[in-house]
């Protein structure tokens, strides 16, 4: 793994204008979005309009699997972001290849971020791509305990993951020691990646993951798409990782190239 450095230029107002990476040698490097370098530009109403490049100058999405690409980025009276629209060369609303061209957020009076939603160039709720037209979360003081997605008439929807419903518990240090999905029905359900539940296991002071299993809905131990059903994380005495161990749902060790 090599290392990334960044080096930020500022406008004659001292705010950020661009963004370049680079390695140990000083030459220009993609990170691993595959982007070289970030730029903005400050408008008159208090808007900012983002781009990515390749070191092929090459636009890029905002972010992978995502496909908005020249973006406007709208903030409300608490700096929060409020709007994100996806723009052409002259700054014209642009529908993405689903069909969505804005993406409108809300937050709860505390600030936590609460639910998005995905409308075309014209406004009208659309779908974007991973296949729903926004998310909701139901929050605690501390954590998302429950993601629902849905439709463009905002009826529960599956997402991509093949999920109508995310619920995430925690352990007492914050870390999520759970993932469960479930169906339009609330039922739980066994995911596109191929598991109803994923678990994780973090050592004594919560700082370092140990093991992930993947579940089925009866608790059992299941293969995911990729074949594998456990990953273990064994640790030097620093906390750094020394290998991922990957097992299929018998108990089977994997050999590289399997899972």
């Amino acid at each position: 793994m090599f290392r990334i450095y960044s080096n930020f230029f500022l406008n004659e107002r001292g705010q950020y204008k661009r963004l370049d990476f680079y390695n140990k040698a000083g030459v220009a490097i993609e990170n691993s979005w595959k982007i070289a370098n970030y730029s903005w530009q400050y408008q008159d109403d208090g808007s900012v309009i983002e781009s990515r490049f390749s070191l092929k100058g090459e636009l890029q999405t905002h972010r992978p699997g995502f496909e908005f690409k020249r973006i406007r980025l709208v903030f409300d009276s608490r700096g929060h972001l409020s709007l994100m629209q996806n723009l052409n060369e002259s700054h014209k609303l642009l529908e993405s290849k689903s069909g969505a061209a804005q993406y409108r957020y809300f937050y709860q009076a505390s600030g936590t971020f609460h639910r998005w939603e995905i409308y075309d160039a014209n406004g009208k709720p659309a779908l974007g791509p991973t296949g729903t037209a926004g998310e909701q979360y139901a929050n605690d003081f501390m954590n998302q305990r429950k993601i629902a997605f849905f439709d463009t008439q905002g009826k529960p929807s599956l997402h991509a993951s093949g999920a109508a419903y995310w619920i995430l518990q925690y352990d007492h240090f914050g870390n999520v020691s759970e993932l469960s999905l479930y169906d339009v029905n609330e039922k739980l359900t066994v995911g596109v990646q191929g598991f109803a539940r994923l678990r994780y296991y973090w050592g004594g002071t919560g700082l370092n993951l140990l093991r992930k299993d993947y579940l089925d809905t009866r608790g059992r131990l299941k293969n995911t798409r990729d074949g594998l059903a456990r990953i273990e994380y064994p640790r030097d005495q620093k906390g750094e990782v020394l290998s991922e161990l990957k097992y299929d749902e018998t108990g089977k060790l994997l050999v590289d190239g399997e899972g």
